[in-house]
């Protein structure tokens, strides 16, 4: 699993805003920057300018070339394949309407994005946050039509707003397993499921109450990889433990990894993953247990 993306830092931010040169407008820079190659190239793939009246101001928030490389390949190339949810993760980078600074944004605390949903801004010191911390603004342009904003993270609209290709409900493809089986599918399915809240899915995690840290913060662990899920293939029990192997998904999407091993046990009743087996799953998508 990949590390979070974190802030570019201003020497970074400085030459991105050095590579647009004299770009007349914003559409032009993002296409002639070599630091927005990935954005530039989301963008022409379903012609997002044309969406827009030129006349019309705009402000777009655009991640570097890096925070992409933070995406496994298999799970970008999906995204960059599927126009629908492509368009909808670049609507949500776009407010229309207006050429916005971060001094606007903090003053208005809340615009619609081009997708429909929402973008809430805060200053904190000198940092203005997007979606309380989701994201922050590292430096901006502005153009004849319009502002470019760089931020350390790509976007991402509400899940109600995207859809995710191959998702599926945790237990919902178990393949022919019985009903004990099942249970442990499910059991591990909920807990990984990085979509989920602590309240649903502390029943399936040994001494959830002591973890609730690391399981509160798994969410925000898997946004660089646009959520983390998994589907049990197989499980074998014996007694009060049980061996499976799952397929890993990011975004829905298979991460690559091939089939992984796991255990779990059950504890008055209920399978639940054991705590070492879930910390040392959480250390992967650098989310650690507390010490």
């Amino acid at each position: 699993m990949a590390p979070p993306a974190t802030q570019p830092p201003s020497s970074t931010c400085n030459d991105v805003i050095a590579g647009f040169g004299d770009a007349d407008t914003v559409w032009d820079a993002i296409a002639g920057n070599p630091e927005l190659s990935v954005v530039a190239g989301a963008i022409e793939l379903v012609s997002l300018p044309d969406s827009y009246d030129t006349a019309e101001p705009i402000t777009v928030f655009v991640a570097v070339d890096a925070v992409y490389d933070e995406i496994p390949a298999n799970v970008l190339d999906s995204i960059l394949a599927d126009d629908e949810l492509l368009t909808g993760l670049l609507s949500y980078s776009v407010i229309p309407g207006n050429a916005l600074d971060p001094a606007d944004l903090v003053e208005a605390g809340i615009m619609t994005t081009a997708s429909g949903a929402d973008l809430t801004f805060a200053a904190d010191d000198d940092v203005v946050l997007i979606n309380d911390g989701e994201a922050t603004i590292c430096s901006g342009a502005l153009f004849r039509n319009g502002i470019i904003l760089i931020v350390d993270t790509v976007l991402q609209p509400p899940s109600d707003e995207m859809s995710s290709p191959g998702s599926s409900a945790p237990g919902s493809s178990v393949p022919a397993f019985t009903e004990e089986q099942e249970a442990v599918a499910t059991a591990f399915e909920t807990a990984v499921d990085s979509t989920l809240t602590y309240e649903e899915q502390a029943p399936f995690i040994e001494d959830a109450e002591a973890l609730r840290a690391t399981i509160e913060h798994y969410p925000a662990a898997a946004d660089v990889v646009m959520g983390i899920s998994a589907e049990v293939a197989n499980v074998s029990i014996d007694g009060e433990t049980a061996a499976i192997t799952y397929v890993l998904s990011f975004n829905g999407v298979d991460a690559g990894y091939g089939e992984l091993d796991a255990t779990m046990a059950l504890l008055n009743g209920a399978w639940v993953v054991p705590t070492d087996e879930y910390c040392a799953f959480q250390a992967q998508a650098r989310n650690n247990c507390p010490a």
